[in-house]
């Protein structure tokens, strides 16, 4: 930093004395300055070139003004202004200014401003400002770098900083390191590890946390989204609306009205599909399933036991709900895993021998045994779900509903395979105990790893 300020300072002396050297040269309005305050010639008007030793008091001036330490000028001025600690102007500027410290303008500005530290404006702003703080009580148009950007009304253009804030953001795009704050509407794009907005949003909108207050509009990439309503498109680790409507992709959907697509493994809405079923299907098992989204695309989880609880089974899918009347039709796709229980037990307890886990993981010598704290959660989550065998399920449910509880019984299709626990290894596959009552229908099937199935139950709305 302390190389960064030198090397600064000896740009704004090489090139203020350059500057100096031209103006004086073509300019009758020259004004030097011993001291602040001291001028000479002092009742000058027109004031082109002025130079200060310590620093600058004049009245104005249009052209260029420079001094060691600061600069003043009283009324409107235009030109290029240079200064090592800050400069002044209180009526307003037009032009370019470098300061190693700070720029204040009481009323508008026009042009390139730089500062190492601050740039502050008191009236409308337009053009590039560059500081480590830019502030402006009023609107601002054009391009504003800086690690903290301050906007008090609207700001238009594009901004780019650490943190940055505006009333009102009218620009292209504002992207700011940690958090980018509008008090009031946005419209642009918006990339930061927080994006706050008070008012309606407009745009694209990446970050880690998306929040908007009112009604969003775009686009939105993230990790968590909050919005009043949106209308658009998103993908984010949790997505929550009061109310939806278009495609969002996320693993936690959470709207009280929605009116698009959410494809999600939790999906949750008040006028939703929400449900529990409790079946039992062609292998002998009893099922209890959980049901939750929209009608258009709700998410599936659920676990079952046979008779004499040797063999369990696992469900996860989705599905889609048509109704008319008191009468449905559920159209679902799952994959559902079954595992004998003693089998279960041994590779939960023992996730390193899933998949051929010890095969990859180093060897501690001389503790004597394999490091694999990475496998223990992914593998035994994979051997949850798919089990010593599993199968890509198409159901087909029809339904009747009586208020809150429903008799459903349909027909699935299934195709087996079986992903080995013990090496990873492929291969398709097909149950030796396929009830007896299907045996015959499973003769016509398609695939000789398919077979028809079988489901009658009953559900309960939420």
């Amino acid at each position: 930093m302390k190389k960064i300020f030198i090397f600064f300072i000896l740009f704004i002396i090489i090139f203020s004395s350059s500057t100096f050297e031209l103006l004086a040269e073509n300019s009758g309005g020259f004004v030097i300055s011993p001291f602040p305050g001291i001028n000479y010639p002092y009742e000058i008007e027109n004031i082109t070139c002025a130079i200060g030793l310590f620093g600058l008091v004049i009245p104005s001036f249009h052209g260029y003004a420079g001094s060691l330490f600061y600069n003043t000028a009283q009324d409107y001025s235009n030109g290029f202004g240079s200064a090592l600690f800050f400069q002044s102007y209180l009526n307003g500027f037009e032009g370019i200014l470098i300061t190693g410290g700070f720029n204040h303008i009481n009323n508008n500005f026009k042009g390139f401003e730089l500062a190492f530290f601050a740039n502050l404006n008191m009236g409308n702003a337009s053009g590039l400002q560059i500081g480590m703080l830019n502030f402006n009580s009023q609107s601002f148009t054009g391009f504003q770098l800086g690690f903290l950007n301050l906007n008090m009304n609207d700001f238009s253009g594009y901004r780019l900083g650490l943190v940055s804030f505006s009333k009102n953001f009218k620009g292209f795009f504002d992207i700011s390191i940690f958090a980018s704050i509008n008090f009031s509407d946005f419209n642009g794009i918006q990339a930061s590890i927080f994006n706050f907005n008070l008012g309606d949003f407009n745009g694209l909108q990446i970050g880690l946390v998306n929040f908007n207050l009112k009604d969003s509009y775009g686009y939105k990439i993230g990790l968590i989204s909050i919005s009043n309503s949106f209308s658009g498109f998103q993908i984010n680790l949790v997505n929550y609306s009061s109310f939806f409507n278009g495609v969002q992709i996320g693993l936690i959907n959470i709207a009280k009205v929605e009116k698009g697509i959410s494809i999600g493994l939790f999906n949750f809405f008040l006028n939703g599909y929400n449900a529990i079923e409790t079946s039992y299907n062609e292998l002998g098992i009893l099922k209890l399933n959980f049901k939750w989204g929209s009608k258009k695309f709700y998410s599936i989880i659920g676990y079952g036991m046979n008779d004499d609880q040797t063999l369990f089974q696992s469900t996860l899918g989705f599905g889609s709900h048509y109704a008319s009347g008191v009468f449905f039709l559920d159209i679902e796709f799952f994959v559902q895993g079954r595992a004998n229980i003693d089998n279960l037990k041994k590779y939960l307890s023992n996730p390193e021998t899933l998949y051929g886990a010890s095969a990859i993981y180093f060897y501690d010598y001389p503790d004597d045994y394999y490091y694999y704290p990475e496998v223990a959660f992914p593998y035994s989550l994979c051997y949850l779900i798919l089990g010593d065998s599993s199968s890509f399920s198409l159901r087909l449910n029809i339904g009747v509903s009586f208020g809150f509880f429903q008799i459903i019984a349909g027909v699935t299709y299934n195709l087996g395979f079986r992903l080995n626990p013990d090496n990873a290894a492929f291969s398709w596959y097909i149950p030796d105990e396929i009830n007896p009552i299907m045996a015959d229908i499973n003769n016509f099937t398609f695939f000789q790893y398919g077979w028809f199935g079988f489901t009658l139950g009953v559900q309960f709305k939420l």
